[in-house]
C-alpha cells in the first residue's frame, strides 16, 4: 500500500489557490483582448483554432502526457473535452465579435459568480461576493444605458 503524501499547510494552499486563480482571470482576459484585435485576420473561429492549437502545445511540451499508452475511453474523453473546449472558445468568441469585449466578458464571468454564490456557505465567501455581485450590476446597468 502507498503512504499518504504529508499534509500541506492549509494556509499555503490557500494563497497558491487564490494566485492560480488570478491567474487564470488574468489570462482570460488579456486572451480575450488579443483575440479581439486578431478577430479581422483569422475571425472567431479561426482564433479558437489558434488558441487552442497554442494550448495543445503548451500542455505537451510542459505536462508531456504518455498519449500511446491511452485507453480508448481516455482518448474518447480527451476529444469530448477537446470539442466542449473549443465549443465554449468558439461560441465566446464568436460573441466578441458581434457585441463590445466588456459586456460579452462580463456575461461570461457571470456563471461562474452565480455558482459561487449557489454554493457559498461562510461569510467570508459573501464578503468577496458581494463586491463583485454590485460591481456586476453597476456595469450591468452602465451597458444597458449605453444600448438606450
Amino acid at each position: 500500500m502507498t503512504p499518504l503524501p504529508p499534509a500541506r499547510d492549509p494556509r499555503r494552499a490557500t494563497a497558491t489557490a487564490a494566485l492560480l486563480v488570478l491567474g487564470s482571470c488574468l489570462s482570460l482576459q488579456f486572451g480575450a483582448a488579443l483575440a479581439y484585435q486578431l478577430f479581422p485576420a483569422v475571425g472567431a473561429w479561426g482564433m479558437t483554432t489558434l488558441r487552442l492549437g497554442l494550448a495543445a502545445i503548451v500542455l505537451l511540451l510542459v505536462v508531456r502526457p504518455r498519449v500511446r499508452s491511452w485507453t480508448r475511453s481516455q482518448w474518447l474523453a480527451t476529444a469530448a473535452f477537446g470539442a466542449a473546449l473549443a465549443g465554449m472558445n468558439g461560441f465566446f468568441y464568436w460573441g466578441i465579435s458581434t457585441v463590445p469585449l466588456g459586456p460579452a466578458v462580463a456575461i461570461e464571468f457571470l456563471g461562474p459568480l452565480v455558482l459561487t454564490a449557489v454554493l457559498s456557505r461562510g461569510i467570508r465567501e459573501w464578503a468577496w461576493l458581494i463586491p463583485a455581485m454590485i460591481g456586476m450590476g453597476l456595469f450591468t446597468m452602465d451597458f444597458v444605458d449605453q444600448m438606450v
